[in-house]
């Protein structure tokens, strides 16, 4: 069963920001939830690995085709997937080829049309939720935005936008973004209440 989950995201290869977090969280939750931009090596794996708990991850915008590789052959990484585990359906949206992957993980929910509550792990945040940046743009996508109204998943889990943590709601859909790990930030996302807490280590 997975109810409570520890989201990072924007670890920008601060493996000890990682450990730390792992450290004082991972035995309090179900899963952990990484929303990319990890720019790092396999220390990475290592750390995520002694949890002991499953990882959803996908790689971020920073992140090139070694890291998602490793996250791949570590079984971690659900980039343009759609994976059935246990009480929830996991789907997982990139950074690198955002579009592309909702072209995929779309095709595939119409293909399997689950009936069980749907986790996004992305990292790109929607557009108008926790994604408004320095500039005073929006800097979300409306893909993912359109993706949430038409499949209401329970949570979407996010990062990217540095400055714009927080949480929000679009319907009834809890829409994360904790913050960069890399300045000490994350979340404990609880999918049964549909709450989050924002953390700083």
């Amino acid at each position: 069963m997975v109810e409570r989950l520890l989201h990072v995201s924007d670890i920008h290869c601060m493996t000890s920001m990682l450990a730390r977090v792992v450290e004082l969280e991972s035995r309090n939750v179900d899963a952990i939830v990484v929303s990319g931009d990890i720019e790092c090596d396999g220390k990475i794996i290592e750390i995520l690995r002694r949890a002991g708990k499953p990882v959803f991850a996908v790689p971020g915008n920073m992140d090139d085709h070694y890291i998602a590789k490793l996250l791949r052959e570590a079984g971690m990484s659900v980039e343009g997937d759609v994976l059935d585990y246990g009480n929830i359906v996991v789907v997982g949206i990139g950074g690198r080829e955002p579009l592309a992957n909702i072209k995929r993980v779309e095709m595939l929910l119409e293909q399997l049309k689950p009936n069980k509550p749907l986790l996004v792990v992305a990292h790109h945040p929607p557009h108008g939720h926790v994604d408004l940046a320095w500039s005073g743009v929006h800097a979300g996508l409306y893909e993912t935005l359109k993706l949430i109204e038409r499949y209401k998943p329970i949570a979407y889990l996010c990062g990217h936008i540095h400055e714009a943590r927080g949480v929000s709601k679009h319907d009834k859909t809890l829409i994360v973004n904790p913050g960069p790990l890399a300045n000490g930030y994350y979340a404990i996302v609880d999918l049964a209440r549909q709450q989050a807490v924002l953390k700083t280590l």
